[in-house]
């Protein structure tokens, strides 16, 4: 009797114990389930996260209008063309106390052509400053890492992505570019096309005069650059296919 005991008090626990293994298993499939669904819709959305609304806003959608945007995406300019202006403003004031009429006009006219003159060179010196401080070696691996990573074509939507990411990279790197360097994915593409894909192209063409220079990021802007262009030339493509495809089926009808 007291072996049985024994036996059954075995028996209950390995039932006790199956019935508590059994009641994980719709959990056990419910978490494999998910997992499953979890990585087939990453696996399909990959390319619908990169251009939602998880990416940092555009200027374009903080700003009311373009002009604002101007005023605060080029305040160090505006700030010293500004002064300067003030001190043409305060120099003709000056000149205008005299009585003789001819030194007022050489003054007025000497004041504003110097002040013109140095309004000028102070825009480009602060645009040249601007883009030195984008074109980094940190900017530009950061930049081909998106563009390898979001695969723009055609579509602006994907160059909107790039630009509110870059945004926070350039202000990052320094604070004098401000958080709305581009304004939206024009604008980034605008930039990416001058600094990059133009020369890229150039360098293509053979009887192009090219100076040989040494740049170790070279190669990855080069390989990015390639499958960009590879992208963009079959999006044309496509679109081309589709729009003959459209003629054939109206003359068909």
């Amino acid at each position: 009797m007291h072996n049985d005991g024994v036996n059954n008090d075995g028996v209950e626990d390995k039932i006790r114990c199956t019935f508590e293994d059994d009641s994980q298993v719709p959990r056990k499939l419910q978490m494999s389930t998910l997992a499953m669904k979890s990585d087939i819709g990453e696996e399909h959305s990959i390319r619908a996260l990169h251009v939602g609304d998880q990416a940092p806003r555009i200027p374009r959608d903080i700003f009311p209008s373009r002009f604002q945007y101007n005023l605060t995406r080029h305040r160090t300019s505006l700030t010293v063309i500004g002064l300067e202006l003030a001190v043409c403003t305060f120099a003709i004031m000056l000149a205008c106390k005299t009585k003789d009429r001819n030194k007022i006009v050489l003054a007025t006219l000497s004041t504003v052509g110097l002040g013109g003159f140095a309004v000028i060179i102070t825009a480009l010196l602060i645009s040249d400053k601007m883009r030195k401080l984008t074109v980094t070696r940190t900017n530009t691996i950061q930049f081909m890492k998106e563009v390898a990573t979001i695969r723009p074509g055609i579509e602006t939507q994907e160059w909107d992505v790039i630009a509110a990411r870059m945004n926070l990279v350039f202000y990052s790197g320094n604070s004098s570019v401000t958080p709305y360097f581009f304004y939206d994915g024009e604008s980034c593409y605008s930039f990416f096309k001058t600094a990059y894909l133009l020369p890229y192209l150039r360098r293509k063409t053979p009887n192009w005069f090219v100076i040989d220079t040494i740049d170790e990021l070279q190669p990855l802007i080069d390989q990015v650059l390639k499958d960009y262009e590879e992208r963009v030339n079959n999006d044309w493509q496509r679109i081309l296919n589709e729009g003959t495809s459209v003629e054939n089926q109206a003359m068909d009808v």
